[in-house]
């Protein structure tokens, strides 16, 4: 399904639903898929900030599954250069 020319969200046949979300200036900062066409379990999720040229400041990715094998959520910031480049990345996992 669209909204204007984005694209906004797929419903899978086993009723699994992907939705898109994105900032005033149309980039994409939001994925999540969940069961039961959108209404039931969190599958993924993900939520990124970005500076005023698109740079990921930070990631935050939730994976609510036990069995499998990835933390259940994550937070990963980045520093930019005055280049834009990447210069650092690190990644935090809450105790579980």
């Amino acid at each position: 399904n669209y909204v204007g020319s984005r694209l906004d969200n797929i419903v899978y046949g086993n009723s699994v639903k992907t939705a898109m979300g994105y900032d005033n200036a149309g980039r994409p900062n939001s994925l999540d898929i969940k069961t039961n066409n959108g209404t039931g379990s969190t599958i993924f999720a993900s939520a990124y900030t970005m500076d005023n040229l698109g740079n990921h400041l930070s990631e935050n990715e939730t994976h609510p599954f036990p069995t499998v094998p990835l933390p259940t959520a994550k937070t990963t910031t980045f520093t930019v250069n005055p280049l834009n480049r990447v210069m650092t990345a690190s990644t935090t996992t809450p105790i579980e």
